[in-house]
């Protein structure tokens, strides 16, 4: 949220779905049910995930949560590695239930975090999405959130494959690519 959603996400547009006190994002039951809930109150032909957060390859995942001791919660600083996503994915109804996309597959998985693009990320998990967008590198994230929802909207709308939204994803982050320490930074689309 922040400067970067504010002018996209407004009160017509926000849909609050749950309140919750502190949560664990790299818990691997709350990846899993956010997905069911999304998939679940949205039904669609196609779903695609964004893991936006930072990221450490394959030893060290992504979405990474603080430490937090309040009391009523507690866990350490952790993110999802790549065997806990294959988890949560595999336990989602849209991987156990093929009639709803299928092939019980992610159209996509877009990671927006550093360090993501490895072959070996793409094969552990080749099982739940047809086509992955990721960094091999250090990546600042996508920098255009407005181009990147307005052509994803506009891919939709139009019909576009799971394929074609991938390849367009990459050729906004092109167009207006991050720079990280003065270095411009790369992205691409795996199938």
């Amino acid at each position: 949220q922040g400067f970067l959603f504010d002018d996209l996400i407004t009160a017509d547009t926000f849909i609050p779905l749950v309140s919750t006190s502190a949560v664990d994002f790299a818990d691997v039951s709350f990846l899993a049910g956010f997905i069911n809930l999304s998939t679940n109150l949205f039904p669609a032909a196609n779903y695609g995930l964004v893991l936006s957060d930072h990221g450490g390859g394959l030893d060290d995942g992504v979405i990474f949560t603080d430490s937090l001791d309040d009391g009523a919660n507690k866990f350490e600083e952790h993110g999802i590695t790549v065997y806990m996503l294959e988890s949560a994915l595999a336990s989602t109804d849209l991987y156990k239930d093929k009639s709803v996309s299928g092939d019980g597959k992610l159209g996509m998985i877009y990671y927006n975090a550093c360090l993501m693009g490895s072959t070996g990320q793409a094969d552990n998990t080749k099982d739940y999405f047809r086509y992955m967008i990721a960094s091999e590198e250090c990546s600042s994230g996508h920098t255009s959130y407005r181009h990147l929802l307005t052509g994803l909207n506009t891919d939709i709308a139009e019909g576009r494959s799971d394929r074609e939204i991938a390849i367009n994803i990459a050729k906004v982050y092109e167009k207006y690519p991050a720079t990280h320490h003065g270095f411009d930074e790369y992205i691409g689309s795996i199938e």
